[in-house]
Order: structure tokens, then sequence, then C-alpha cells
């Protein structure tokens, strides 16, 4: 018999203006009419959540900030599925992020109806392969459903549709995603076999319906380890695995900030003049051990030992209480 799963995870991939919100759009429909269906669509439109025309350079803030935005999603899909899910105390303590993270959530459980399954489908361009091999990681780690569609369009049409938006964006855009696109190649990425092509140009007004039979397939196709010797996976498990571990320590390492000020003005008080140049030498250690990180100066050993957060935040806990230690500050 087949293994089926209670969760899938469904990426609808290609150029803005291929087609892809229209033809979710239909899939969602035909499914919440559909008395027989025995799960509930959950659609997430990245454009609805990312931030509009980012400069794509990693020095920029607001790169970073929608590189994030792109994690937060996928932690939120795990947070509504998983109930000891941890993953909203980091979003929640930063303001950059709450609304978002209460967007998403509030989105996802918007559509639950108590079916004890769930379709996700991720709308986005998705146009490196990088970017979907994340929602298959996470459909890995529980052995969710997991499968890709390609919604195959001209770029010439694509450029065409996206005139026609009311909210357009960048013709230089969709050109270079188009330049940069990844197709799906299961012979040298197994993880990828789950794929379906869609072209949306040569096929009738039915043929949506291959989407439709593929998705409920997805239920049928568990996320598991595919044995794999290319360099190219475990070059991105392993950058990919050092981003979240970077992010993570991000935030505990604001919240040691924070803990750490109140400590300090409850030793010294509230009018004591000593104040400032504390809270810039709290944030200056912050700062210094996250460039530690980045520079793969103490990545490794943390990588190494935490194997789960509570371990990330003994480790961040004790650099930085030997850090405030050295120039004089002891908590």
């Amino acid at each position: 018999p087949r293994m089926t799963s209670q969760t899938a995870l469904l990426v609808i991939y290609g150029l803005p203006g291929a087609g892809k919100t229209s033809l979710i759009s239909r899939l969602v429909s035909s499914i919440l009419n559909d008395v027989n269906q025995q799960f509930v669509a959950i659609p997430i439109c990245y454009d609805s959540i990312l931030p509009k025309e980012i400069h794509f350079q990693d020095d920029n803030p607001g790169y970073k900030i929608w590189k994030n935005i792109r994690q937060l999603i996928l932690d939120s899909i795990e947070h509504c599925q998983c109930i000891d899910s941890n993953a909203s105390l980091a979003w929640l303590s930063d303001l950059t992020y709450c609304q978002k993270w209460t967007q998403v959530t509030q989105m996802i459980q918007s559509y639950k109806k108590g079916s004890p399954r769930y379709l996700y489908i991720l709308d986005d361009n998705f146009y490196y392969r990088s970017m979907r091999y994340k929602v298959y990681q996470l459909a890995r780690k529980y052995l969710w459903g997991y499968g890709q569609v390609w919604v195959k369009c001209p770029l010439e049409l694509a450029l065409q549709r996206n005139c026609s938006r009311t909210n357009s964006i960048a013709q230089s855009t969709i050109t270079k995603m188009d330049t940069n696109f990844e197709i799906a190649n299961a012979d040298k990425f197994p993880w990828e076999s789950n794929n379906l092509i869609f072209d949306n140009i040569h096929m009738d007004h039915d043929s949506w319906k291959i989407v439709l039979d593929f998705a409920v397939n997805t239920f049928f196709v568990p996320a598991i380890a595919v044995p794999s010797t290319d360099e190219f996976q475990k070059e991105q498990d392993r950058l990919i695995s050092a981003t979240n571990l970077l992010h993570q320590a991000d935030h505990i390492l604001r919240k040691l900030v924070s803990q750490s000020m109140q400590q300090y003005v409850e030793k010294v008080g509230k009018s004591s003049p000593q104040l400032a140049s504390a809270s810039k030498e709290f944030n200056k250690i912050r700062k210094d051990i996250m460039a530690d990180l980045r520079q793969n100066t103490i990545l490794p050993s943390y990588c190494n030992e935490c194997s789960d957060s509570d371990r990330l935040l003994c480790l961040l806990n004790r650099n930085f209480r030997e850090k405030c230690l050295i120039i004089g500050i002891e908590l």
C-alpha cells in the first residue's frame, strides 16, 4: 500500500505573469466545492506577503528582510501544523517580523476547518532551485507530501501580461528571472522527481484538472531523504543549516541584549548616566558575535554543538557573558 501523509506541500513556480495565481484559484475553488474531497487547500501567495521591488544584493537590508520573510512563511506553516513548534518565539520578539508572522498564521488558520488533512499551495516564482529546496526540506522533516508544478510560459507572454497588471513589476526583473531560471532536473536532483510541467499555452480550458490530480497524488509522495552524491545539494544543506543558525542566533542575541539591559538597570538604577554607554556596549557585543559567526570564526563549533535551540541559547549566553566580563560589566 502507498504511504500517505496528512499534510502536503505543493510548490507552484514560474515567471510572474505565467498564470500561477489563476491556476491556483481554480484548484482551490474546485477543492472547496467538492464535497468528496478529504482535505483542505490552503493557498499562500508570496506576493501578498513579501516586500515589493527589492534590490537583490546581500548587503541590502531590504534584501535580508525579504529572505527572512521567506523563511518566516515556512516557519508559519510548521507552527500551524505542529503544536510543539517554537518558531513563533523568535519572530514575535522582533518588531520587524511580528506583524508578518501574525498575518501569515492568521491567514492559514482562516482556511482550516477541522479537516485532518491539509494541502499547502505555495504561489511564487521559486526560480532558483535553492528556494524550492527549502520547501522540500520542511516536507522531509515531517515526511509530508511534496510536489512541484512548473507553470511554463514564454518570456514575451509573461512580460505582456505583467504590463496589464495593476501591480506590475519591473520588466527587467522578469527578464533577469528568466535568464537565471532553474527548471527541475530529477536526474541530478532526485528530490525534484515529483515535478509536473504545466504548459499554460498549449492546453485547453480543462487542462488544469491535470494539476488537480497531481495535487491530490502529492499526499502519497512523502518527502524522504534521497541518497545523492551531488555536491550542490550537500552545499545547499550546509548553507541552509548555517543560515538558519545565524537567524536563530540573531534573535537570541537581541533578546540577551534586552535582558542584560533590564538587569543592568536594576543594578545601577534608571537614572544612572552609565545606561547609554552600557546599551552601546551590549549591542556592540551582539554585533561582534554575529560577525564572528558570519566569518566562520565560531560557526563550525556552534553547528556541531547546537542540536537544538536550547543548546544554542546556552552557548550564545555563555559567549555574551564572557565578553561582558572582558569589558568590565558583570551581570
